[in-house]
């Protein structure tokens, strides 16, 4: 075989175990592909350009200090087997794993995350002409990251009865910002606003995380008295919620039909600034869902008329927030064009206890005056 063809099948079989990776932690399910079932080696640190197809010798691969267009791909290599031993805890149905576990593997993961902030730096610090770009740095952020969120959120949820469990809601809450807020970047923000699966899911579980600790901090302060005196420390996590909030919105307007991820977080954040004001949360909560979901049946029906009307135009066609038309076609994002968006669901029942208590001070009565009729 030469050389060119075994880098290049060495390249698709990195992205292939990464795309079963990610999609076990999204689908929920063991990972099929485990580390005994292969024996391929890593991509070379090399440029494309070093490389032809009518090679009859490979080239050298470049230390891994220096940072060519497979890097990125070798980096998150790096981490692989261990984020699959957390897939394969998480979602295998026999895994009932001890704490001490849960910790070795975050430990270990932690220790990888930090190997790869620094390479990046030193990427960044060369006097070269190519270096990883911000939307580099984001891939690899979430990419890592959300497998410590998902591993510690479970613990995170017992650490507000059970001290026991403090540093996984440590954790989770470092996780969940720095998933919520990443660096400034058109191309991600983009990814975020119409791709699926990870770039779905990860920001709402992110946002969630975030309000699951905003909540715990207020109910602790109620108890010492002391919610006006931490209002400013609780701010940076209002923003990042605010920010997966107004996501939420955008792809609503670039053709999401799933409301539910919207409502919900609109109604957490109503929950915290009630609690933030001395008002009954379940009024929050109330106030919150009926702005939302008046915001989004406005939204949806727009886009109904839009489709009804049977025709393009730069007037007629829904737009996001910064007024771009979206482009007609399957990669557009409207409403039945990408099953990514459209399919997948989100499992609200690990949050339910803590997110929007039923209790008979909500005026559920006056919901008879808001009747919206989705036909979409």
């Amino acid at each position: 075989m030469s050389p060119f063809n075994v880098e290049i099948r060495r390249r698709l079989w990195a992205t292939v175990l990464e795309m079963a990776l990610q999609s076990s932690l999204d689908s929920g399910m063991p990972p099929l592909i485990s580390s005994d079932d292969y024996d391929t080696l890593a991509p070379k640190n090399i440029d494309d350009s070093e490389i032809m197809e009518d090679s009859e010798i490979g080239p050298k691969a470049k230390p891994n200090t220096t940072f060519t267009q497979t890097s990125i791909q070798i980096i998150l290599l790096r981490s692989l087997l261990k984020r699959l031993a957390i897939a394969r805890l998480l979602n295998h149905f026999r895994s009932k794993p001890s704490y001490e576990d849960v910790l070795r593997l975050s430990s270990e993961v932690s220790d990888l995350l930090r190997d790869t902030t620094v390479s990046l730096q030193n990427f960044q610090s060369q006097k070269t002409s190519s270096k990883p770009s911000v939307f580099h740095n984001n891939l690899i952020q979430l990419s890592i990251r959300r497998f410590l969120l998902s591993l510690h959120l479970p613990y995170s949820v017992k650490a507000r009865k059970d001290p026991h469990f403090y540093f996984s809601r440590k954790v989770c809450l470092e996780q969940a910002l720095i998933i919520s807020t990443p660096q400034r970047d058109e191309d991600f923000t983009r990814i975020l606003s119409l791709g699926g699966g990870m770039f779905r899911e990860i920001m709402t579980l992110g946002a969630f995380a975030l309000c699951l600790e905003l909540i715990t901090q207020l109910e602790e302060d109620n108890a010492n008295l002391s919610i006006d005196r931490n209002n400013a420390q609780r701010k940076p996590y209002r923003d990042a919620i605010q920010q997966v909030i107004d996501l939420a919105e955008e792809r609503l307007r670039l053709g999401e039909t799933n409301i539910k991820g919207y409502l919900f977080l609109s109604m957490a954040l109503g929950q915290i600034n009630a609690m933030e004001n001395g008002v009954i949360p379940e009024e929050g909560i109330y106030k919150a869902a009926m702005q939302s979901s008046t915001k989004g049946y406005e939204i949806l029906t727009s886009h109904l008329a839009w489709r009804n009307n049977g025709s393009y135009s730069e007037h007629s066609a829904p737009q996001g927030q910064d007024g771009e038309v979206r482009p007609s076609g399957a990669s557009n994002g409207i409403l039945g064009d990408l099953p990514s968006i459209n399919n997948v669901d989100f499992s609200f029942d690990e949050l339910a206890s803590w997110l929007c208590p039923i209790t008979d001070e909500i005026p559920w009565a006056s919901l008879e005056d808001f009747n919206p009729t989705f036909q979409v």
